[in-house]
């Protein structure tokens, strides 16, 4: 294909976009509450004055210092919330709730390795689909929420037209929409984690259907691509978490465990052969031993060629899947395992109209990891709260827009983006909110430095804004595992917080 041509065809293909990140409309930036405490202030301030011009104006002088730190952003975070972020992490260090000592000479009843964090609240149960088939499903006890979570087969994009792109895209919009109409969802996560293949899967196969009566030419090929095959493969698995609120509705009784595995197992089915139509291929819903395993090589990844080898022949269980030994979060990493991990989260959406492989970079295989994880948080809003939602948006882009003397560009631009999300939800388009996690896994410390430079590059290609989660690396791992903890849930639990 000549380069004319190959920019023809780009320039040809659907560009998307039109996410907007909510801007409150408040004085200096700030939501409705604020606002209305600093005019109050204010107004309190003028009263004083008539009776005491000195008092009046320091309570002006002490307003301001109160109101500045939530006016003053530092990479989109109030001086207040870095601040209390801090102070958080450094309470949790003098209580020592760092540090995570697992089995024999560990600090857990039971000696187990059992998994740190928000995952220790959660307990793994067995349960079945409408069409028979057992599957892990996944009760949050701290929140009231329940998770099941399905294994997909993407056929990806190499030699395939891009009208047939286009078609998952839409596919894949058409069915984050009608998640919103499903009661009681309340979000879904897409994790795709790829790794180094040990080639321990192959070998085992290899050595299976081999026996001494086989030719040697074929005995001899197989071998060979069995020993060779892992200096050059990557693993890549993806699967989607779809976690249920047990209460339907805010105040509404919860519903019982049993009602929520029959609940999820009657609509997994139907979901999973939705997901065919955007490009995931089959989807299975994976069982107690692959949630399991799957747990278990994220904070183990040093025994991950282990348990290739076993072949599901262990005894590890949900309550002995975590970390083995001593794990450690420091400020901007995780060391659990015998790997270290470093865990950035969204800061900002591509800017302007993408390409649908806009991730592309991000989501490839790199040899300068061990182990990375990317998982894309989707959260459906029904008709309802769609409605509100882009109402207030549109509203404050308005008033936004009308404060300033001379108007910029961006709030011309923020006001069109609202108006044009307002039609689309009034034809019928649903709305959905987003975030993003990516973890890097290293064995060795040398090379995390140049794992974190790889992975911000990568971003930087797909025209992301990562930013480290810092003060909250245990927490931040533990949602991008892609298990259906949701965080706006575990935020109101203290799990996860944000800082510089």
């Amino acid at each position: 294909m000549s380069t004319d041509t190959r920019s023809a065809a780009v320039a040809s293909e659907p560009r998307y976009g039109n996410w907007r990140k909510p801007r409150s409309f408040g004085l200096l930036g700030l939501s409705f509450g604020p606002t209305i405490g600093a005019l109050a202030w204010l107004l309190t301030s003028f009263v004083v004055m008539m009776i005491s011009l000195p008092l009046g104006w320091a309570m002006l002088a002490l307003g301001a210092l109160a109101l500045a730190p939530l006016a003053l952003r530092v990479r989109g975070r109030t001086l207040y919330s870095l601040l209390l972020a801090r102070s958080a992490f450094n309470r949790g260090r003098r209580h020592r709730q760092h540090l995570h000592l697992a089995g024999p000479l560990g600090v857990i009843p039971g000696a187990t390795h059992r998994l740190p964090g928000l995952l220790a609240a959660t307990n793994l149960h067995t349960a079945q689909d409408s069409y028979g088939r057992e599957f892990g499903l996944l009760e949050h006890t701290g929140t009231g929420q329940f998770s099941a979570v399905l294994r997909v087969d993407p056929e990806g994009s190499g030699l395939v037209d891009q009208d047939r792109i286009d078609q998952w895209v839409a596919g894949w919009g058409d069915w984050l929409a009608r998640l919103g109409q499903v009661p009681g969802l309340e979000g879904v996560q897409v994790t795709v984690e790829t790794a180094g293949d040990s080639g321990q899967r192959l070998a085992a196969e290899v050595d299976r259907i081999t026996t001494p009566t086989s030719p040697q030419l074929a005995r001899e090929v197989l071998t060979e691509t069995a020993a060779s095959y892992p200096s050059a493969a990557a693993s890549v698995n993806t699967w989607v978490a779809i976690t249920w609120r047990a209460a339907v509705t805010p105040g509404a009784k919860a519903r019982s465990l049993a009602d929520m595995a029959a609940e999820i197992g009657a609509r997994l089915p139907a979901l999973g052969q939705d997901l065919a139509l955007t490009g995931a291929g089959s989807a299975r819903p994976m069982t107690v031993r692959q949630l399991t395993e799957l747990a278990f090589v994220a904070y183990n990844p040093d025994l991950a060629d282990d348990l290739d080898r076993a072949r599901g022949e262990h005894d590890i269980t949900w309550t002995s899947a975590g970390p083995a030994g001593l794990a450690v979060e420091k400020r901007d990493r995780y060391l659990h395992g015998g790997g270290i991990s470093v865990v950035d989260a969204m800061e900002e959406a591509p800017r302007g109209a993408v390409l649908s492989s806009v991730l592309g970079d991000l989501l490839a295989p790199h040899p300068d990891f061990t182990r990375k994880r990317v998982m894309l948080h989707y959260r459906p809003h029904d008709p309802g709260t769609s409605a509100r939602i882009v109402e207030r948006d549109l509203r404050n882009a308005r008033s936004n827009a009308t404060q300033r003397r001379n108007t910029h560009a961006r709030d011309d631009a923020d006001v069109r983006a609202a108006q044009q999300q307002t039609d689309e939800e009034a034809s019928g388009a649903g709305l959905v909110s987003f975030g993003l996690i990516a973890t890097a896994t290293v064995l060795d410390p040398e090379q995390m430095r140049v794992a974190e430079a790889t992975l911000h590059n990568n971003a930087a290609a797909s025209r992301l804004v990562l930013r480290r989660a810092y003060g909250a690396q245990t927490a931040t791992f533990a949602v991008g595992l892609g298990l259906g903890l949701q965080p706006d849930a575990v935020a109101t639990l203290g799990g996860l917080t944000e800082g510089e």
